[in-house]
């Protein structure tokens, strides 16, 4: 392919003709921080941009061209829309997005509008008008605003790592995404017996116990859920519990790494037999910030910090529903939904003040859970 046609030529931002480049110091961080998570994002995507054309969504996960578009979409909706003189991409693109985080039915079976080209162009469009837009002087409403949109650029990268994976896992071929890293990170650990991060060999022994087997330990919905679905482990994991599905390829597995891919079913089901429980979120922060980082580097971001397997910090459930609260992020809960704090390390060092919410019965986030002791009465 000419690299001049290439898709990714489009996603490169630009200053605008006639610009002088001298961007007002309150807004100079905050650009590059922006830019960095826009390029991060389709770089992601370099290696496969030649055949996403032919990927489809699976059932609990977004498209990949939609993960791609909506947050220009979010961009649009927050930041630029506010502006004088700017026009839309395409009418159709605002609508269409709208209307996929309205008609929650249509979860993860409609695409964005157009094929990669377009939707490429679509994130060209927003980042054009960014580039114009950082070379004011900023409100202190646009850089809130811009401060969420890079968090929700973020969330929706670790989506798209997460529908790759999934593709990759159903593919009889089992293709490998990214090399294996020559620094492995342990699991972030805590300073106290407050709390404890469950391990994938702590959750191995709720396995053989029978736990997916015993209805008494998982709630009502939880419980159909492992019928219907017929799970018997983590997502991911080998029916001999030995090893798993990564980024990496099929790899052993690793005893004393956060164990993954856990709905808030299972985490329940997990904090149940063991007389645990889940945090709620002020115990869940107050935790967080009581943990050791020291295996984590400092210059972490934006590289990914990853164990042998994607993942050493992961999502973490907390016991908390997601409420009306949540309608001020730039996503809106799905139904039913339950709230996750932390972030994991596929998408940079973790961060307590990552906040998201998803389905209880959802496996494709990197989530797990850490528990604590049940509350004395």
């Amino acid at each position: 392919m000419d690299r001049s046609s290439h898709p990714l030529s489009a996603v490169v931002v630009t200053p605008p003709a006639g610009s002088d480049g001298d961007v007002p110091p309150e807004s100079e961080s905050l650009r590059r921080a922006f830019e960095e998570e826009r390029r991060a994002t389709v770089s992601l995507l370099a290696p496969l941009l030649e055949h996403l054309h032919a990927v489809t969504a699976v059932a609990d996960l977004h498209s990949i061209r939609w993960q791609l578009a909506i947050t220009s979409w979010a961009l649009e909706r927050l930041v630029l829309r506010s502006r004088r003189g700017y026009r839309s991409f395409e009418r159709a693109w605002p609508r269409a997005a709208n209307a996929y985080y309205q008609r929650l039915k249509l979860f993860g079976r409609e695409a964005a509008p157009g094929g990669l080209v377009d939707t490429l162009r679509y994130r060209a469009h927003a980042d054009a008008a960014m580039s114009v837009l950082f070379e004011h002087r900023l409100s202190a409403m646009h850089r809130a605003c811009i401060a969420r949109c890079i968090v929700h650029e973020r969330l929706h990268r670790e989506l798209l790592l997460a529908h790759l994976k999934r593709l990759y896992w159903r593919n009889p071929a089992l293709p490998v995404y990214a090399l294996r890293p020559s620094v492995v990170h342990g699991p972030l650990r805590h300073d106290g017996s407050a709390a404890q991060a469950v391990s994938n060999a702590q959750y191995r022994e709720f396995i053989r116990d029978g736990a997916y087997r015993d209805a008494r330990l998982w709630s009502a919905h939880g419980w159909s859920f492992v019928r219907r679905g017929g799970w018997q482990r983590p997502l991911y994991w080998s029916p001999a519990l030995d090893a798993e599905h990564s980024l990496y390829g099929e790899l052993a597995l690793d005893d004393t790494a956060a164990v993954c891919h856990l709905s808030f079913f299972e985490a329940q089901a997990y904090a149940c037999w063991s007389g645990t429980r889940l945090p709620t979120e002020p115990e869940w922060l107050a935790l967080a910030a009581r943990r050791d980082r020291a295996k984590l580097p400092a210059d972490s971001a934006p590289e990914p910090v990853l164990d042998a397997a994607g993942h050493a910090a992961v999502w973490n459930w907390t016991a908390r529903p997601a409420d009306d609260e949540l309608r001020h992020e730039p996503c809106r809960p799905l139904p039913r939904a339950r709230v996750l704090r932390g972030g994991s390390c596929v998408i940079g060092a973790p961060d307590p003040a990552l906040r998201t919410s998803c389905a209880p019965e959802a496996r494709h986030r990197f989530s797990g859970l850490s528990v604590i002791a049940p509350a004395l009465h």
